[in-house]
C-alpha cells in the first residue's frame, strides 16, 4: 500500500499552524503582561518543541502505512523510543542549560493538542466535520 495521503497531509499542516498561531499570540500575551522574556521564551521553545514531535510522528505514521505489515509493529516501537527520547534529552538541556521558565515550557508543549482542539473546532463551524 503507497500513497501520499494527501487529506492527512493537509490536515497535520493545518493543526501545526493553529498550533504556530496559537504559541505566538499566547507568547506575545506573557510577554507583555509579566514582563519577564524567560516565561514568553520557555512558552515559545515548548511550543516549537511540541509541533516538531507532532510533525515527526506524523511522518513516522505516514511511513509505517507503507512499511510491510510484519514490521510495522517494531519500527513504530523503535521510533517511538527515539522520539520520546530525543524530545525528554531537548527539555533537560533546555531547562538545565537556559534560564527558561520551566512550568512555561512545558504548558507550551501543549500547544498542538490545543491546536487540534481549535481545528476541529473551525471543522465543525465550517459544517465539514460530521
Amino acid at each position: 500500500m503507497t500513497g501520499n495521503f494527501p487529506e492527512a497531509r493537509r490536515a497535520m499542516y493545518q493543526i501545526l499552524g493553529c498550533a504556530a498561531g496559537l504559541g505566538l499570540v499566547v507568547g506575545l500575551v506573557l510577554l507583555s503582561l509579566m514582563r519577564r522574556p524567560e516565561v514568553a521564551l520557555g512558552f515559545w521553545a515548548g511550543s516549537l518543541l511540541g509541533m516538531a514531535n507532532f510533525r515527526i510522528m506524523a511522518q513516522e505514521v505516514f511511513k509505517a502505512a507503507t512499511i510491510p505489515q510484519g514490521r510495522v509493529r517494531g519500527y513504530a516501537a523503535g521510533r517511538y523510543f527515539l522520539r520520546y527520547g530525543a524530545l525528554i534529552l531537548a527539555l533537560v538541556l533546555l531547562l538545565t542549560k537556559t534560564g527558561l521558565d520551566p512550568l512555561a515550557t512545558i504548558c507550551g508543549l501543549l500547544t498542538v493538542q490545543a491546536g487540534v482542539y481549535i481545528w476541529k473546532f473551525a471543522l465543525a463551524r465550517k459544517g465539514e466535520l460530521s
